[in-house]
């Protein structure tokens, strides 16, 4: 068995290795369901409302927070009679059901708007196409059919792109996406047809097939469609087709950059708990592998065999960077195989990626700088207090110093990603950020060349003297000097 291989087994096979690395699994399932909870959570304050406008009657559905139909809210129609030159507002509120009904009499002639009054003071404006064309002495109908919709900008992982317009007779609004990879449409029309509907590939040479829709005649009516399993990324169209074979399709596609920011924030905030307590086992590996045998003279032991320093600390360094990639790929296959199947949210892969090298790579930083101190010291209890010291001042001590001095005026925090073993995290993060053309929290990076190399000293640097110390370079090389 190669030397590596066996220091891997000590340092990974370990009781308290075994029983963090238990909980932090289950933390990424727990983180996976969390993320997936976070890019499908719709957000509150948003009230949209779908609709048409037939002859002199408008209607329409009032659409909550959770997509659903909102009962109690308050819904204006507000009009301009061009005849005596007065603004006119007709109220309503939405029913148990949130449908709500105007009727616009002739006097009544040119509905403008529609203005829905949310709980948070803030309203949801809509405009309306007059339906009514005024003539001498003549009221003359001028559509007989008018759809509109309108909603907040919306956290849902798909965008609609419709064909609405004036006299369309078919509209749809995308209302909520829900845990279990399904979409909510609500769906308003102005056809006395049966409708079916499906979902296929943009510029697919195949059609799919079609579901029939209840008879809905005119109205609003929603449903619900399993968008989980579709390819990120591609854009498909959602086709609703009618007995009397008219088509029409609603172009989406899915994981839209805006959603793509919230997928790294999650993921960020969720592995953060990983990222703060997990070096504390590697403090502890540096302890079993450096400090305590040489402590307790267990090296000099392997010194007396035909092995040299350098090998021994190599063999013992690359089986802590085993034990970090093999936690750190645990934590990540558990989070993403959560999402994937259990919540079924499929995240860009890329993404993962780059954060499961920050982690990765940001724990091998902290574990060169653990054993740098571990031989640094010939006393094992020296080397606990100090690392633990240490721990906490990176951990804690630094990020309070920092928010302290921006608190005072001083601009320097965006300097504080780079005076931490956590600079490869930093950098790859602000990667994935930049990577879906999102803006990162804060604007730490200016100059990525500078970032890479920190985050290159921050790994080799403290391996580098670690080593040197460790094999006694310094004497030796004294030593051969007064030799010849």
């Amino acid at each position: 068995m190669r030397p590596f291989i066996y220091d891997f087994k000590r340092s990974f096979v370990r009781v308290s290795t075994i029983t963090l690395l238990v909980l932090f699994v289950l933390a990424g399932v727990g983180f996976g369901y969390l993320i997936g909870r976070g890019v499908k959570a719709d957000i509150p304050m948003k009230y949209s409302i779908v609709g048409v406008l037939v002859g002199n009657t408008v209607e329409g559905i009032v659409i909550g927070p959770h997509g659903n139909p909102s009962p109690g809210v308050k819904v204006e129609l507000i009009a301009i009679n061009s005849v005596i030159n007065q603004t006119v507002s007709l109220v309503e509120y939405s029913n148990s059901s949130g449908y709500v009904k105007f009727i616009i009499n002739e006097s009544f002639l040119s509905p403008e708007e529609l203005v829905l009054h949310e709980e948070n003071g803030k309203n949801a404006t809509i405009s309306l196409v007059s339906p009514f064309k005024r003539e001498v002495g003549t009221i003359i109908l001028l559509s007989p059919a008018i759809i509109f919709n309108y909603s907040f900008i919306y956290a849902s992982p798909y965008t609609l792109l419709q064909q609405q317009g004036a006299g369309f007779p078919v509209c749809a609004l995308i209302a909520n996406y829900y845990p279990n990879g399904s979409l909510r449409v609500y769906l308003a029309n102005t056809m006395p047809d049966y409708f079916y509907y499906g979902i296929e590939p943009l510029g697919s040479s195949q059609s799919s097939a079609l579901t029939p829709l209840d008879h809905l005649g005119v109205g609003i009516y929603s449903l619900i469609l399993n968008v989980g399993k579709l390819t990120p990324g591609r854009a498909y169209q959602l086709v609703f087709k009618t007995s009397s074979n008219q088509t029409f399709s609603f172009y989406f596609t899915s994981l839209t950059p805006y959603i793509s920011e919230e997928e790294v924030s999650s993921v960020i905030f969720n592995i953060s708990t990983f990222v703060t307590y997990f070096p504390i086992i590697f403090l502890y590996l540096a302890y079993v592998l450096i400090a305590k045998p040489k402590n307790y003279g267990a090296l000099d032991f392997l010194f007396s065999m035909p092995i040299t320093r350098g090998e021994i600390f190599i063999s013992r360094y690359l089986g802590g960077i085993l034990t970090a990639l093999a936690s750190t790929a645990l934590l990540f296959i558990a989070s993403y195989l959560t999402l994937s199947v259990i919540v079924g949210v499929t995240i860009n892969g890329l993404v993962f990626l780059y954060l499961f090298l920050g982690v990765f790579l940001s724990l091998i930083s902290f574990y060169g700088l653990m054993l740098l101190l571990a031989t640094l010291f010939n006393s094992s209890s020296a080397y606990m207090a100090i690392s633990i010291l240490v721990y906490i001042l990176f951990t804690f001590i630094e990020t309070l110093v920092f928010a302290i001095l921006e608190f005072m005026g001083y601009d320097i925090a965006k300097y504080e990603a780079y005076l931490s073993y956590n600079a490869p995290m930093n950098f790859l993060s602000y990667i994935a950020y930049k990577m879906v053309g999102a803006s990162p929290p804060s604007p730490l990076y200016l100059n990525p060349p500078l970032e890479i190399a920190t985050a290159i000293l921050w790994i080799a640097l403290p391996t580098a003297l670690a080593y040197l110390k460790f094999t006694e370079y310094f004497k030796v090389r004294k030593l051969i000097r007064s030799g010849s």
